[in-house]
């Protein structure tokens, strides 16, 4: 954790000196759109590509069943021990009757009995809590809590290890295309006429520039640093593989980097390429997936959003939730006031 702590602020504290540099640039009128452009995706992709290099090179990945709970510093030690020793009787020609041989049979023998202890342990630990699952059955029974029930059944007596099947097909790589294909036409117009029609429209906005943005709007890198804290753990890593905690545990100098970045695309009204790009993970809307012939209909898109543009949505809700306006809010406007004032 502290090399990626440190490794990380090495990598990204270039960034600091540039954007400092570049606002400056930028209030003097000394930049034109194409050096905007450059510089928000150039600091972009470095960003992400710094946390992620980090990440892989001091956070190995591992399977989720890869670390044991009842694994702990003695067993290492005998694992190593029980290393050295056959290393040791391998290099005196593995002799079958010395003391270097009963060293070796003695260090593997100590491993091997704490492995199975372990293992008992692990099989006691499920056990114990098989017993409380059948009690929350048993419970959700008596309540008559149907719900309860069959979430409590499904989460430990049911195996979702069959082949998903999609439109007739099994192959991961077919059905990859037909999610493809049905998910694309939701981001398509419906309208084309129309979408030309708005496209006129904000053409004639062109010259527009609303409100001048004052210094309690600003995003600064106190906002940028209460946000990330703020972040939920344990999700799922966006398309550029970052999740929140790379952003948590990374150099405190990547919170400054991020609030200048923010700035500079409040200010220059260009948003980052990198902030279109989701990854969207298809959910099946039915519950049994095993029984009925499955159709991409039967799937809803969740888009998980780049971790950045996460953290921007945010420092934006927090700073102009006042100007936003929610459909909830304009129909209790309606409820509250006369219908001929919106009519006007």
């Amino acid at each position: 954790m502290a090399s990626y702590y440190y490794h990380s602020g090495s990598l990204v504290n270039p960034l600091f000196a540039k954007l400092d540099d570049f606002l400056i640039r930028y209030d003097k009128d000394e930049v034109t759109v194409n050096d905007i452009a450059v510089i928000v995706e150039k600091a972009y992709h470095d960003i992400t590509d710094a946390l992620a290099s980090c990440a892989k090179q001091f956070a190995p990945e591992r399977k989720k069943s890869f670390y044991k709970f009842w694994w702990d510093e003695e067993l290492d030690i005998l694992k190593q021990a029980s290393i050295d020793s056959n290393k040791l009787w391998t290099a005196s020609g593995k002799p079958r009757h010395s003391p270097i041989f009963d060293k070796r049979q003695k260090a593997r023998l100590q491993y091997r009995n704490r492995i199975r202890e372990g293992k008992r342990i692990n099989d006691q630990f499920y056990t114990n809590e098989l017993h409380t699952q059948l009690y929350s059955l048993h419970d959700a029974l008596l309540r008559k809590d149907g719900p309860a029930f069959w979430k409590c059944w499904r989460s430990k007596c049911t195996s979702n290890n069959k082949d998903l099947e999609v439109e007739g097909h099994v192959d991961a790589v077919i059905i990859a295309e037909k999610f493809v294909q049905h998910f694309s036409k939701c981001y398509s117009c419906n309208n084309e006429k129309q979408r030309d029609t708005l496209r006129e429209d904000c053409t004639l906005r062109v010259n527009y520039t609303g409100f001048t943005v004052s210094d309690q709007l600003v995003f600064n890198t106190e906002l940028v640093s209460k946000i990330i804290h703020e972040l939920k753990g344990g999700k799922a890593a966006d398309i550029d593989g970052l999740t929140s905690e790379h952003l948590l545990f990374s150099h405190p100098v990547l919170v400054a980097i991020i609030s200048r970045l923010f700035q500079l695309i409040l200010h220059s009204q260009y948003m980052s390429s990198g902030f279109k790009r989701s990854c969207i993970v298809p959910i099946s809307k039915p519950r049994d997936t095993r029984t009925k012939a499955m159709m991409c209909d039967d799937f809803r898109g969740i888009a998980i959003t780049p971790i950045l543009c996460k953290v921007f949505e945010y420092c934006f809700f927090d700073r102009f939730h006042a100007l936003l306006v929610t459909i909830s809010s304009v129909l209790r406007m309606v409820s509250v006031y006369p219908c001929d004032i919106f009519l006007q």
